[in-house]
């Protein structure tokens, strides 16, 4: 299996597919990236529930990204939080710059 979103990571967004559970037709959006600079691939899955919080994983990309999930590829945030209702991602440069270090 792809490991979940790793906290204080930083990430490039490959995909995020809409997606409906079989059995009890759940919707949410699969969202797959890998990690930078390594290239270590993730994914995470952001359940539509009636009420988005901005502390929800769903809520915390839409905040970021806007709610047009094709926007979302090839964007670029660092989790700064990603714990149980205390989600919290930052938006940076497509291309990471270097520090000069």
């Amino acid at each position: 299996d792809v490991p979940d979103i790793v906290e204080k990571s930083t990430y490039r967004i490959l995909n995020a597919e809409s997606v409906r559970t079989d059995v009890h037709q759940y919707q949410g959006v699969r969202v797959s990236m890998e990690q930078v600079p390594n290239g270590d691939l993730a994914a995470t899955m952001l359940w539509v529930s009636d009420t988005v919080s901005p502390r929800s994983k769903l809520g915390a990309f839409i905040g970021a990204f806007g709610a047009d999930t094709d926007e979302w590829k090839d964007q670029v945030f660092n989790a700064v939080k990603w714990r149980d209702k205390e989600r919290e991602i930052k938006v940076i440069d497509k291309e990471p710059k270097k520090n000069g270090k």
